[in-house]
């Protein structure tokens, strides 16, 4: 994924290509930042038709629901240039999700390409002042296993004295088993 600047701050470009299902792959970006992609090599000449399930502007998100993203071009000369091609997003919520492509009028069946990518929360503490996410540092705790809520503070202390600044509390189950 390639970095430029742009009126909206950061440009990420993601680069489509033929049969490529990178959903190994993860492509973090940031709240605020346009999402760009563009047609590789395999795609140009071929009527991809891109989805999205990040909702537009106003829209509240949904898993299974995707919008179709419309393709735009450089210049007014390059409409039917496919190289020139690009459809971008206003990275507007944080979470995760997801992309497809399919291509416009073809039997095929299923997506010809996908992947994921990640908008990172932004997190604040203090007056308002942004904390990065690489800047937490959590631990896990079975909490069915610190005992007595009383003896919770001296337990927990040794992960605040051990650098942690967060710690995640598995959920305690109750109520009988199936």
């Amino acid at each position: 994924m390639a970095a430029n600047e742009g009126e909206a701050g950061q440009v990420r470009v993601l680069t489509l290509n033929d049969g490529e299902h990178s959903d190994g792959t993860l492509h973090r970006v940031q709240k605020g930042w346009l999402l760009r992609f563009c047609l590789g090599p395999s795609l140009f000449g071929r009527r991809a038709v891109l989805y999205v399930n990040h909702p537009d502007e106003g829209q509240e998100f949904t898993r299974n629901t995707y919008r179709q993203v419309p393709w735009q071009y450089n210049s007014e000369n390059s409409a039917n240039d496919t190289t020139a091609a690009f459809a971008q997003v206003k990275l507007r919520v944080s979470g995760a999700f997801h992309y497809y492509f399919v291509y416009d009028g073809s039997d095929c069946a299923g997506p010809q390409g996908s992947g994921f990518f990640t908008v990172d929360p932004e997190l604040r503490y203090g007056d308002e002042e942004i904390l990065p996410l690489d800047c937490i540092q959590c631990q896990t705790v079975l909490a069915k296993s610190l005992g007595p809520f009383n003896s919770w503070e001296r337990k927990l202390k040794v992960a605040k004295e051990s650098g942690y600044n967060m710690i995640h509390f598995t959920p305690i189950q109750v109520g009988c088993a199936l």
